[in-house]
């Protein structure tokens, strides 16, 4: 008993407190002194990057990856979940296996990564960005009533409000094209932007003894990170029912998957909002400033479900459509109008994402374009 007692005397916490408080100011002070790595200039093209590096702009993975695009004359496609992997292949799978295309096309896309949420890290890499090709596919779906303003949960789920707020501009280049940012930025509250702050700094804090100690003694182990763009040997092209609508699995009346039975889900466009409307105009300016080559899809909507399910929605999300091509005419911007494939049977899975066969004919249109240029 007078073992423990002395065990946990108050003079001996206070000297593990301290040993500890001293190790970890140690560890912190150390940490500084490790020298960050340097970018691979791998000569593979990468063809994404996991959801932590962009989302804390890790240097010098998001360098490695925007250059290695350049360097390989490859273009970056972007989008929301329309651009997400499918089971039969997605429009970008069929472009990177078409051995007429000279080029190969690395990937960002997840649900609700809309322009505006790349923005950021644009920005924080100037001269890696400057000629970039870029392929911006544009969901109308974004302008609908549940959708239209900004989406504080999926910028948290792409980018740290820590980026978003080290970004130095000028209040003319703010007025330009950073008015999405600061939307979101005015929509986190004081103490989440501390959490969040604290969040990105300790991990950066980690990443001296995970990333930059790791990889400087071991170097080879860095490229490993990466997934890179490969020839895919046409196994898209060589699965059944490639490039064919499948009508045994379809509901030719409201041109869904017979499976999909959440009809409920789809909204009206919100008219009164001009969110998404200023997002894309600040993504362009941006664009045009920096010297980024972009190419922008305007996506199709299924009007045969809406037809169905709310018809007096179809004028909206047509205007919207249109609205959208305006404003990219209006820019002078390269535009990919897949709209004219919104009547098409099987060229969707539900009321808002297109299918694999949809992803046919949109690949059909992009490789239509890159033929022109």
């Amino acid at each position: 008993m007078s073992k423990m007692l002395s065990f946990y005397k108050t003079s001996w916490l206070v000297n593990q407190g301290i040993f500890i408080l001293g190790a970890t100011v140690f560890l912190l002070v150390a940490g500084y002194f490790i020298p960050p790595i340097s970018p691979g200039n791998f000569e593979e093209q990468i063809y994404n990057l996991n959801g932590f590096q962009t989302k804390h702009n890790d240097q010098p993975e998001v360098v490695d990856f925007y250059r290695s695009i350049k360097n390989n004359g490859g273009i970056l496609v972007l989008g929301t979940s329309e651009t997400t992997p499918l089971e039969g292949g997605n429009y970008f799978d069929y472009l990177n296996e078409d051995q007429d295309i000279d080029c190969k096309f690395s990937v960002l896309g997840g649900a609700g990564r809309t322009c505006g949420i790349h923005i950021p890290s644009l920005l924080h890499h100037r001269d890696e960005v400057k000629g970039l090709r870029i392929l911006y596919y544009i969901n109308p779906v974004y302008w609908r009533e549940d959708l239209s303003q900004v989406q504080p949960a999926y910028w948290e789920r792409y980018v740290n409000y820590a980026v978003c707020a080290s970004v130095s501009l000028s209040e003319e280049e703010k007025m330009l094209y950073y008015s999405p940012v600061e939307e979101f930025i005015d929509e986190t509250n004081g103490l989440k932007k501390v959490i969040l702050t604290l969040s990105h700094h300790l991990r950066e804090l980690r990443r001296k003894y995970f990333s930059d100690l790791r990889y400087h003694l071991f170097p080879n182990r860095y490229k490993t990170q990466f997934e890179f763009v490969k020839d895919s040997g046409k196994a898209y092209s060589d699965m059944e029912g490639y490039g064919e609508i499948t009508y045994h699995e379809i509901d030719t009346t409201w041109n869904i998957q017979k499976s999909f039975t959440a009809i409920e889900w789809f909204k009206p466009i919100d008219t009164a909002e001009d969110y998404r409307f200023r997002e894309l105009t600040s993504f362009i300016m941006l664009c045009e400033r920096f010297g980024i080559d972009a190419t922008f899809i305007v996506g199709p909507v299924n009007k045969k479900f809406i037809r169905q399910y709310q018809p007096e929605a179809l004028a909206d999300y047509e205007l919207v459509s249109d609205e959208i091509k305006q404003i990219l005419k209006i820019h002078q911007a390269k535009i990919i109008d897949a709209t004219d494939i919104s009547d098409d049977i099987g060229a969707f899975d539900d009321h808002q994402h297109h299918s694999s066969y949809g992803a046919y004919l949109i690949y059909q249109k992009i490789k239509k374009h890159l033929n022109e240029e």
